[in-house]
């Protein structure tokens, strides 16, 4: 199956299988297909720098367990600490112990890191899949297509209004409170900021909304390639799609978004829609605040 979206499971691009690794205990790493080797060898470098950057901070942890038990004086104010090394030693058995697992499994040169140069041949070394019967049954909706709005979107929509009053209503009570009591209005700062913070929020999202109903209801709809997935962030981790896909003017388009579905990787397709007038204006499917309705 290569057409992925908001699916439980991933599968392999290119033998159907269901696809290893991924969403785990440990955190998120590459899926690969032990059948045929799709992603192993991405998985085995996601391995290695991972192992790397671990030596790295069991190295400052040491460092730091050392530092407090010589301020300290006494060594048993480090046993906490070391308590909580214990998880760090078990995450590096773990990585090290599927690393030795992948290498064991069969590989694909394609898999190594593609350059500038070899992405834009990606679309053409791909191997030939079949379209998706869900995407043949897009293809033939009548336009406008029928859309509606994803919880999330629908969610903005009825709470924004109603914020707004609620932030007028409040700051106009505060204001006259304060003009004949113990309010002042300085007191009114933090509910500005909550309201401007969450008011460009929700604008920003209500414009994406309706971006997205648009180019779902009336924009041309092709097959897109993932050409490469990372994950961006610290804290808070992202994952980063590049993808490919041909206008019907025969035109390849490259871009780049935030793939919040982690369902995405190298080799997979998946639905995008985009202006004909203007294609490097898109939306994944998978992205879309807005979801086709298909009877």
């Amino acid at each position: 199956m290569s057409y992925s979206c908001g699916m439980a499971k991933l599968f392999c691009p290119r033998c159907g299988a269901v696809a290893q690794g991924g969403n785990g205990f440990w955190g998120r790493t590459k899926p690969y297909c032990a059948s045929c080797g799709w992603n192993v060898e991405r998985a085995k470098d996601v391995e290695r720098a991972g192992l790397k950057d671990l030596r790295w901070a069991v190295l400052l942890f040491a460092a730091f367990c050392a530092v407090v038990a010589f301020v300290a004086r006494d060594g048993s104010v480090i046993v906490p600490f070391a308590f909580l090394g214990i998880f760090g030693i078990a995450w590096a058995i773990t990585s090290w112990k599927k690393l030795k697992a992948l290498e064991t499994l069969p590989t694909n040169k394609t898999d190594s890191p593609t350059s500038d140069g070899a992405i834009g041949d990606s679309r053409r070394n791909a191997p030939s899949r079949p379209l998706n019967s869900e995407f043949q049954v897009f293809q033939v909706l009548p336009r406008p297509r029928p859309v509606r709005l994803k919880a999330m979107a629908k969610t903005v929509y009825l709470a924004f209004p109603i914020s707004i009053i609620a932030f007028a209503y409040f700051g106009y009570r505060a204001v006259g409170d304060g003009l004949s009591d113990a309010v002042k209005t300085s007191d009114l700062v933090p509910l500005v900021i909550v309201a401007v913070v969450w008011s460009a929020i929700a604008v920003f999202l209500i414009r994406r909304a309706r971006r997205d109903r648009r180019l779902l209801e009336q924009g041309e709809l092709a097959m897109a390639l993932i050409i490469n997935q990372d994950i961006s962030g610290g804290k808070n981790r992202r994952s980063r799609v590049t993808y490919s896909f041909r206008s019907t003017a025969g035109k390849d388009f490259q871009c780049e978004a935030t793939d919040d579905s982690w369902t995405l990787y190298e080799e997979m397709q998946t639905p995008v829609f985009y202006n004909p007038e203007n294609p490097e204006e898109n939306v994944l499917m998978v992205n879309a605040l807005c979801a086709l309705e298909v009877s």
